[in-house]
Parts: structure tokens; C-alpha cells; sequence
């Protein structure tokens, strides 16, 4: 989808009938009136032909007529806002959630739409073995957390 913006003030323009409008002005009392297109009319005060005007109205506020066509981005891309805000951040798997108590459990993608609330119940949740100790090397946790310390970006 394409958004028009005003080449001058950069504003979005909201395309709506730009042919304007006839006004006529009595050239004796000034009387203005605006109305359909006629071929004349007379003034009601003074009963003389009034001068016919056709005013054009610009696109956008500030008088412009120049306009750019662009690509409205906000149309195609749908951004999840809540993830953007400050005061939220993403849950680390298997926390505690601090209001409902329910653990935040990773899940097969395929499985999302069969996803149950009850699969994440604290009473319910089979543990997952991070790290097997018959595996570790003497001293891996000690390295890995002086690179980790000792890393610059």
C-alpha cells in the first residue's frame, strides 16, 4: 500500500476532492456565497450579477500541491509493541511467571496451536536435565565465566 506525503512539510496527506469549490462576490456590497457551478447568479442583498470565482483548494495544509508518493511500511509490517516497551522483557525458559506461577516452557513451534495453559503449571511440568555432571569438564564454569567477564564489545 502506498501513503502520499507533502514534499514540503512532510505531512500525510489524506487524498479527498481537491477540485474546490465555485464562490461568487457581489462587486457592489461583497456579498459572498458559495454554491454549485451556475452561469451567474444575483446578489440577494443588492440584486446585482455577482462575479463568479473558481478557487482551487491545495493538498495539503501548508499550501502545497507537490506530492510524493511512498511505501506505507506500518501495512505490511505488524510490530508487537509490547515487545519494544521498557517496563517488559522476554522471559527466560523454564522462569516463574511472577503473577500466575506458571513456568515459561519452550514448545515445538508445529505445537502452538494445540498449546494448553495446564502444560505450564508448576505441578505439571516434567524437569528438563540442563546440564549432565557426568559430562562436565573440571574448571569449564570458571572459563566460561572469566571469558564471559573478561569480554569487551
Amino acid at each position: 500500500m502506498t501513503l502520499t506525503r507533502c514534499e514540503k512539510c512532510k505531512r500525510k496527506i489524506i487524498e479527498k476532492d481537491t477540485d474546490g469549490f465555485v464562490e461568487y462576490v457581489c462587486p457592489n456590497c461583497e456579498y459572498r456565497l458559495k454554491d454549485v457551478d451556475k452561469k451567474f447568479l444575483t446578489c440577494p442583498k443588492c440584486k446585482k450579477i455577482m462575479d463568479k470565482y473558481i478557487i482551487h483548494k491545495t493538498l495539503c495544509e501548508c499550501g502545497s500541491n507537490k506530492v510524493k508518493k511512498e511505501l506505507d511500511l506500518s501495512s505490511i509490517v505488524n510490530v508487537d509493541t509490547i515487545l519494544i516497551s521498557s517496563r517488559h522483557m522476554y522471559r527466560m525458559p523454564y522462569s516463574l511467571h511472577e503473577k500466575t506461577g506458571l513456568v515459561s516452557i519452550p514448545f515445538d513451534i508445529k505445537h502452538i496451536l494445540k498449546f494448553d495453559k495446564t502444560e505450564a503449571d508448576t505441578k505439571k511440568f516434567k524437569s528438563y536435565k540442563f546440564l549432565d555432571r557426568n559430562e562436565a569438564k573440571l574448571g569449564e564454569a570458571s572459563t566460561l565465566f572469566q571469558k564471559a567477564f573478561d569480554y569487551k564489545v
